[in-house]
């Protein structure tokens, strides 16, 4: 490994795991209303509504949210969206949501977004608020007419897990996506961030190191 290459950092978008970040990566702590639970270290973290914990206490979770504002380790809003395998009518996921995107906006931060079977509602969301702020698709493994879609829409996406597979769809469409607005993350996988890389890097065709470069320009350009 080069000097170059072992002196830059990876970038884990989104994860579940609190202590990811060291001093070889900046990773991005995802907390939920579910347990509200911040990290007291300083790693960066994301907060958000997630639509499989909407319930009778949105009204005071989204005041908590809103009280998290002034904490600098907060970077990223969500992760919130849509979800059409959960029981909560998909009006209330909606306006739950579209807050949030507002609320991102007034605070400008980019918003990290949960979409399962409805990314129709989705892109119109974005057309209908048309925020300023970057929206980033995290965990994507669907069809290419949909990445597509979302690609022309403006979205940022961000690959994980999938990417180990061989013929998933994340793996395949990866070369769809423009360099500028590719995130990488572990989620909620357990591997680490570095192994989403090389395997990113080999289906990109390219060094590590460059990739690692493109990515930490994706990231800084959120903020």
């Amino acid at each position: 490994m080069g000097a170059l290459e072992s002196e830059s950092r990876y970038y884990d978008f989104h994860t579940h795991r609190m202590g990811s970040s060291s001093d070889g990566v900046v990773a991005i702590v995802n907390v939920s209303q579910k347990d509200w639970c911040v990290p007291m270290s300083p790693e960066l973290f994301s907060a958000g509504l997630h639509p499989w914990y909407l319930g009778q206490s949105d009204a005071f979770d989204f005041q908590y949210l809103e009280g998290l504002a002034g904490d600098d380790r907060l970077r990223v809003i969500g992760e919130c969206g849509l979800d059409r395998l959960v029981s909560t009518p998909m009006d209330v996921q909606m306006e739950v949501f579209e807050r949030q995107i507002r609320f991102a906006e007034r605070i400008r931060k980019p918003v990290v977004v949960h979409c399962v079977r409805a990314f129709g509602e989705l892109v119109g969301v974005q057309r209908r608020l048309q925020p300023t702020v970057p929206l980033v698709v995290h965990g994507f493994n669907h069809k290419i007419s949909i990445l597509r879609e979302l690609l022309g829409s403006g979205f940022y996406i961000s690959l994980g897990s999938a990417l180990m597979r061989l013929n998933s769809a994340a793996a395949k469409g990866i070369v769809e996506i423009p360099r500028e607005r590719l995130l990488l993350e572990t989620d909620d996988s357990g591997l680490g961030i570095e192994e989403i890389y090389e395997r990113a890097a080999l289906l990109m065709d390219m060094k590590i190191v460059d990739l690692k470069s493109i990515i930490e320009c994706n990231f800084a350009g959120l903020f």
